[in-house]
């Protein structure tokens, strides 16, 4: 595969064999890399795409912060790094490290006070990438979550329909700058349909779901997991940050509890969604990946049934991948898609 992604577009790149989405690089987990920037009691946030990923890596947040004011939430870029994503094509894993620590922000601060603060109770890093069960590294089951047994992965899931739909206005979000940058990636799909076949097994990014559901469920038991469902952190909120806190060793009294739940909560993320446009802080031509304040929903359960099901063509491309993918005889493969659809370990 090659190494840069081609300007004439992110269809050759994607044809030729390599990661996709074309800005995912898998460099940071490979070989001993993993080991040059993370570190006993980091967590890293590995939530499926479009599974809440920035509601948990949020509260991961706040939660290390204790909901104080003076540790804030700048950006996700910022605060809780995404070391696999590549600000620029071409760029290299080890000048993303480097810059990661000697980067200064437009306000004058420091990037590594954002992500590095030595107030923070751990550390915390994003992720989509999944474990790596077996002897050998897939495409994206790269984390090797049994060689760091004193670093925690939280992961996430969410009802797969619904993360179908979520996907539609999210790829339209993103700004023109950016999929200029990466070869017009994410497309501007003509219809729901299209966009649904490319995120299904044996599309280019049919990983995204599928496999995520797949890799993490095998890895539930491990002491260093915390496996979490999109459905169960919305029907108690207050309960799930009990559970992360818990798992991250962080005790909150009664005060800080009620500022992580606030700032954990859907109408805070709302209020702050310039907080959530991925200020791309590395790349030549300053940009943001997403248009300004379109990444925070409401973070509704359960729309996905009325973007597939109400259509004939997408609720039958929906169910034989699922029939394809899934082996419903087998118990444990029917626990774990009731799982994926519904939540609750």
């Amino acid at each position: 595969p090659a190494t840069t992604p081609p300007q004439v577009g992110f269809i050759p790149w994607a044809m030729t064999g390599n990661m996709m989405p074309p800005y995912f690089d898998r460099t940071p987990y490979l070989g001993d890399n993993f080991g040059k920037w993370i570190r006993d009691g980091d967590v890293v946030v590995a939530v499926g795409a479009k599974s809440g990923t920035n509601w948990l890596l949020n509260c991961a947040h706040q939660i290390r912060a204790k909901g104080s004011d003076d540790l804030p939430w700048v950006d996700p870029l910022a605060t809780t790094p995404w070391v696999e994503f590549r600000q620029y094509p071409g760029e290299k894993f080890e000048d993303n490290l480097a810059a990661m620590n000697t980067t200064v922000l437009a306000d004058g601060s420091k990037l590594s006070d954002q992500w590095n603060n030595d107030k923070y109770a751990y550390r915390a890093f994003k992720t989509h990438f999944t474990p790596m069960m077996g002897a050998e590294p897939g495409m994206d089951e790269i984390l090797p979550i049994k060689d760091f047994p004193k670093v925690k992965f939280l992961a996430m899931a969410r009802n797969g329909k619904d993360v179908m739909a979520s996907f539609r206005p999210f790829w339209e979000s993103h700004t023109p700058e950016f999929k200029k940058t990466w070869g017009g990636f994410p497309p501007n799909y003509p219809t729901s349909a299209a966009m649904l076949k490319d995120l299904l097994p044996g599309g280019p990014i049919g990983h995204l779901w599928f496999n995520y559901v797949r890799s993490w469920w095998a890895a539930k038991d491990e002491d260093n997991v915390l496996l979490l469902h999109y459905n169960d952190l919305k029907k108690d909120l207050k309960g799930g940050i009990k559970k992360i806190a818990k798992f991250v060793d962080v005790e909150l009294n009664g005060k800080e509890f009620a500022a992580v739940e606030e700032k954990c909560g859907f109408v805070w993320m709302k209020e702050n969604g310039d907080k959530f446009n991925y200020n791309v802080w590395n790349s030549p031509t300053p940009m943001n990946v997403m248009v300004d304040g379109t990444l925070i929903n409401k973070g509704v359960s359960g729309r996905g049934k009325g973007f597939i099901d109400d259509d004939d063509e997408m609720l039958k491309m929906w169910d034989d991948a699922v029939d394809g993918f899934f082996d419903l005889e087998n118990s444990d493969d029917a626990a774990m898609f009731k799982w994926a659809m519904e939540g609750s370990v």
